[in-house]
């Protein structure tokens, strides 16, 4: 039994944790997976090419290679073998969708987002309602935010639900592989706030910004560390920048795995203040590192922290003055103490959750 786990965006986004997890999980029951990512892979090369680097129609032509590619995977499956394909709800999506409909039974949609926030245009959730309402492949979805919008696009197959998979990341860094602008993000005597990610609009950005405004620098305990791309320039066009850079260290570029391991391993808070989100790796990063969570009171968050208390905590982050009073205080108390408790953790890594998914997943292999 196999399965091919098919993944455009791998590395380009920290993707290739779920993937790495996904594989070990499985691997516990017996179930072999390939990855077929833009990443190394246990001495393996990357099996598609990184479609986000390079000038337009250099990712173009390189989209295509990969849409060949997964047809060609499609098209030389074997009996007792399946894929999983993984979307992101990005036009990319779009020729996978099209291409697995060649093979209804044999490949899966694992659907992190029916159609992201930041790719959302009348154009685009047009193409994904035509595409999901006559969509025959099963789905793999991870959150209610998730099927209720492949349910108002009209989806009419079945979806597999499993929760989104928890992560389990080693804490090994090779600190060679760590730039100076990281290490020096950290200093005795200040309490270190995280927000890692690609920095977007829909992950509250501007929120977070107008907090940190409200901060004084008199309050020298905090420190404010934002790590990740600012591709659309959020931050560098931002009308108070230089207060912003006083206020807070940027690093605002990609991070490789060791530096991304450092900041999680040496920050006191993460701060997730989206505006809407189906699921979120960078939280399942915090749980991995067992870092306490401060997030906007979203209906995904709410549910996680009603269900895992001692995780973190949300709050309303539209109010900068509210936003920035929190932060305040929890770097004046500093209780990370009281998060964790092994009650919660019992219950969020119990196996019993993948359970059900396997045995589903089973069922497609011995077809």
């Amino acid at each position: 039994m196999k399965i091919y786990l098919h993944d455009l965006i791998g590395i380009h986004s920290g993707v290739n944790y779920y993937l790495d997890t996904f594989v070990l999980k499985m691997a516990k029951h017996n179930i072999d997976v390939v990855i077929k990512s833009n990443y190394n892979t246990n001495d393996n090369n990357p099996y598609y090419p990184n479609i986000f680097k390079g000038f337009k129609l250099k990712r173009f032509f390189l989209l295509l290679i990969s849409y060949s590619k997964f047809f060609y995977s499609i098209c030389k499956l074997k009996k007792q073998q399946i894929i999983i394909v993984s979307l992101y709800g990005t036009y990319v999506d779009l020729g996978l969708i099209l291409i697995s409909k060649i093979s209804k039974n044999r490949v899966l949609l694992d659907v992190h987002e029916v159609v992201d926030d930041n790719h959302k245009g009348l154009l685009l959730t047009k193409l994904f309602k035509y595409s999901y309402k006559f969509c025959k492949n099963i789905v793999i979805g991870h959150s209610n935010k998730v099927i209720q919008n492949l349910s108002q696009f009209g989806y009419l197959k079945k979806v597999v639900f499993t929760p989104h998979i928890n992560y389990e990341i080693d804490s090994l860094i090779n600190k060679s592989n760590v730039n100076n602008d990281v290490i020096n993000s950290f200093s005795n005597g200040f309490v270190h706030f995280l927000f890692f990610g690609t920095i977007i609009p829909s992950k509250g950005i501007f929120n977070l910004l107008s907090a940190i405004e409200k901060l004084s620098l008199s309050n020298n305990k905090i420190r404010i560390i934002i790590a990740g791309k600012d591709r659309l320039y959020n931050i560098t066009n931002y009308s108070n920048y230089n207060e912003i850079e006083k206020k807070s260290k940027l690093i605002l570029r990609h991070l490789n795995d060791d530096e991304m391991k450092y900041l999680f391993k040496n920050s006191d808070y993460l701060i997730l203040p989206y505006l809407d989100i189906a699921q979120s790796g960078v939280l399942e990063m915090a749980i991995n590192f067992r870092k306490p969570i401060l997030s906007s009171n979203i209906k995904y968050f709410k549910d996680k922290f009603s269900k895992y208390p001692s995780f973190g905590k949300s709050f309303n982050t539209n109010d900068p003055a509210n936003f920035a009073k929190i932060l305040e205080s929890e770097s004046k108390n500093n209780n990370q103490l009281n998060y964790y408790n092994d009650k919660d953790l019992d219950r969020y890594f119990n196996p019993e959750q993948f359970n059900d998914f396997v045995t589903e997943i089973k069922s497609h292999l011995n077809r």
